[in-house]
């Protein structure tokens, strides 16, 4: 509704893993170069958690691309919802990494190991190391899907691991974790996920207005300020202040997004999460 009196392209504030906007701050740079390293190096694992909103899933959609643009070549699987039996995690594994001809029949688990098992090392032969991200890994539930993890960092030559699984979730992810104490001493790099500073909230509202198209400046510097002071710093949320604030600048036919503006939408939010609990 409001792009064309904006002059955007595309809309700049969607909560969506979309890697054409994710923002270098000083914290997502390094995680995600731990991510990089992690994978080129062939650590066993790598695990980064965040509290809601940090932006882990755009984290894992940017490592990603990056490692699809890479010549050597990655075979990588995505699990977005890790809530499942190990024999399921086992069958999406090989449907992912092996495509739908590699499924086996209604079969053993011992069967999907070794079907899985073969993907891995033909992956290898052909110059590929397997990358595994679980998003969302904090809402596993069944405990015995975390020795599965561990176990699957068994398929591995002398000197090198054949696959790297890299492991994403909300901060409680790391007490689980400890709770495995076999998987945990596996995770050869961990990183916590914060939010965005003040001076990086000014400078991710720009990145992400310019991305869209915009070529002046929309949000003025108190109004940053009040977006910084009402998100704390979490880019979903402000996303989500950002967007409707762009939305109520529209309606009301202004020339920039005042700060006003931005603390109304804050309180309208801060109203609607009250409700829903």
């Amino acid at each position: 509704m409001y792009l064309d009196y904006w002059g955007l392209k595309k809309k700049p504030f969607e909560n969506t893993p979309n890697p054409d906007f994710f923002f270098y701050s000083v914290n997502h740079e390094e995680a995600l170069t731990r991510l990089l390293y992690g994978v080129k190096e062939k650590k066993g694992a790598v695990m980064i958690t965040g509290e809601i909103g940090a932006g882990k899933t755009l984290l894992s959609r940017m490592l990603v691309r990056l490692l699809s643009r890479e010549e050597k070549g990655y075979n990588i699987a995505v699990v977005v919802n890790p809530n499942l039996t190990a024999e399921d995690l086992l069958r999406e594994l090989i449907y992912q990494f092996g495509g739908l001809e590699s499924l086996p029949p209604v079969t053993s688990k011992l069967d999907l190991l070794h079907r899985l098992e073969d993907i891995v090392f033909e992956s290898n032969e052909k110059g590929q190391h397997c990358v595994l991200v679980i998003d969302e890994a904090h809402v596993i539930k069944d405990e015995a899907i975390f020795e599965e993890i561990r176990l699957l960092l068994n398929f591995q030559k002398n000197d090198a691991f054949l696959m790297t699984i890299v492991l994403l979730g909300q901060p409680e992810l790391a007490q689980r974790v400890r709770q495995h104490e076999p998987l945990s001493q596996r995770i050869a790099i961990r990183y916590n996920l914060s939010g965005l500073s003040k001076e990086e909230v000014g400078k991710y509202v720009d990145y992400r207005l310019k991305a869209a198209g915009a070529d002046r400046e929309i949000f003025n510097a108190t109004s940053v300020e009040e977006v910084y002071r009402a998100s704390k710093g979490i880019p979903r949320i402000i996303n989500n202040i950002c967007d409707l604030s762009l939305l109520m600048g529209f309606s009301s036919q202004a020339e920039q997004v005042s700060d006003a503006v931005v603390k109304a939408v804050a309180e309208d939010l801060r109203l609607a999460a009250r409700y829903v609990k």
